[in-house]
């Protein structure tokens, strides 16, 4: 399978077109082939019938449950643990996509604006099209089954018809909660607890004991796939400083440029601050 424009997301893609919708059908891309045609098993992660996007040990994962679980590693870049895009050209260090994005892939200048970014998705001819003008412009849209709007889909149901986002958060159950005792939306645990986002983190999260200060806590920083920093230590001793590209101090970046090269806190705090 090549490049090529998708029959159903009619969005060109680099490589994975060459499915076909039918026999004697257009072609499609993979993605777009997955949602629509594959058959459906039921998945080990999420136990909904799914296309399955890869078996580990014998085990059916759709796509979604493979990225969440399956597919986690420490970033070489900043040390969090997330799904991994690539691995580095240079080390082959496991790589998540905001660091891909930042420090191996080329800006391009965007089709329908003209700015200089990272290509999200290519038009029928190739041309590059950021990810801003691909959301607002590109990216498919269903009539959702519960508002009839023409939106993103979310969610799908049990038959495979699209939720958006607005119907889907306001499906959610509405309570109190068990930990901070006030009314909002909730989400189910696995074994069977109901708890509000704002407190899942501070009561049910896993924790860890940090590998410098020895701290028990909710931790996003690894050093290593076995060595956990909370944010403080992190900050301290791994997190990564560059020349600032206004003031040329040597801090942490606050704000990546397009063009390569960041802004330090104090010169990106006081440009906004100015432009207020």
């Amino acid at each position: 399978m090549g490049a090529g424009l998708c029959s159903i997301c009619n969005m060109y893609k680099d490589k994975g077109v060459g499915r076909r919708a039918a026999a004697g059908g257009s072609l499609t891309c993979g993605p777009c082939w997955a949602r629509e045609f594959a058959p459906k098993e039921k998945c080990a992660g999420c136990s909904r019938s799914r296309p399955v996007h890869k078996r580990v040990e014998k085990s059916p994962f759709c796509n979604t449950c493979y990225k969440r679980e399956i597919l986690l590693a420490v970033c070489g870049f900043c040390r969090v643990k997330r799904r991994l895009h690539a691995r580095d050209p240079v080390h082959q260090r496991p790589t998540c996509l905001p660091c891909w994005e930042e420090r191996f892939a080329k800006p391009e200048k965007c089709l329908l604006c003209d700015d200089l970014a990272v290509v999200r998705a290519r038009g029928p001819e190739g041309e590059p099209i950021c990810h801003r003008c691909w959301s607002a412009e590109l990216r498919p849209r269903e009539p959702c089954v519960k508002c009839g709007n023409e939106r993103v889909a979310c969610e799908r149901t049990p038959e495979g018809r699209a939720i958006c986002p607005q119907c889907w958060f306001d499906q959610r159950p509405a309570a109190k909660c068990p930990y901070c005792k006030e009314v909002r939306k909730l989400m189910r645990r696995e074994d069977g607890d109901w708890i509000c986002k704002r407190c899942y983190p501070k009561f049910l999260a896993p924790k860890h004991r940090c590998a410098d200060c020895h701290a028990i806590a909710s931790v996003h920083f690894w050093r290593s796939d076995t060595e956990p920093l909370c944010s403080t230590c992190y900050q301290r001793t791994e997190q990564p400083q560059e020349a600032c590209a206004k003031c040329g101090a040597v801090d942490r970046v606050a704000e990546r440029l397009p063009h390569g090269g960041g802004h330090c806190r104090r010169c990106y705090e006081r440009q906004h601050r100015v432009a207020s």
